[in-house]
């Protein structure tokens, strides 16, 4: 599995990672940097090994999620 974070409203992928821990780590580290303004364009996909992608969460729900992981020590 491939996790991607992509800023929807460039169209860039900013990352992808093996682990989600580590895709919440980037989106944690942008979201100390720029606030939660910075995060709400932002997308996580996740691509199994078929190839096939779906989207995880993004703006305000990936906003959540990253403040979960760090609170419970994922990242």
């Amino acid at each position: 599995m491939t996790f991607e974070v992509w800023d929807r409203a460039s169209g860039n992928l900013l990352g992808e990672f093996a682990e989600a821990s580590d895709a919440y780590r980037l989106v944690g580290e942008i979201l100390e940097d720029e606030g939660v303004e910075g995060v709400k364009s932002l997308a996580l996909l996740v691509e199994d090994d078929r190839g096939h992608t779906k989207r995880v969460a993004s703006g305000q729900q990936l906003v959540s999620l990253a403040h979960g992981a760090t609170a419970a020590g994922a990242v």
